[in-house]
């Protein structure tokens, strides 16, 4: 799938001179369930400004009637919690990874 990098639900993994993009956040994590990539810079863009952002220090929504998301996981990424709260239940980085099965 083509990864639009305007979109705000897109995701990277970077590991030296690789970069790996993902369409919907919900395939990163996906991914590093797989991987477990414990030395890659992680990435997602943030949902209000649309800036690439730290994915661990992040926190994450998951609605798929409010996120209309490339491949339907709905997960959304916020920079600040209280921004991620006014939208539904916020989760850090590790809380959402457990959570998706």
């Amino acid at each position: 799938m083509i990864v639009m990098m305007d979109s705000h639900f897109t995701g990277k993994t970077i590991q030296g001179e690789s970069t790996l993009y993902f369409c919907d956040i919900g395939d990163l994590f996906s991914y590093l369930k797989r991987k477990d990539p414990k030395d890659a810079k992680i990435e997602v863009k943030d949902y209000q400004s649309g800036a690439w952002i730290d994915a661990r220090t992040a926190y994450f929504v998951r609605s798929e009637k409010k996120f209309k998301t490339p491949m339907g996981w709905g997960i959304a990424a916020f920079a600040h919690k209280n921004e991620a709260s006014t939208s539904g239940n916020a989760l850090d980085f590790e809380s959402m990874l457990k959570a998706l099965k």
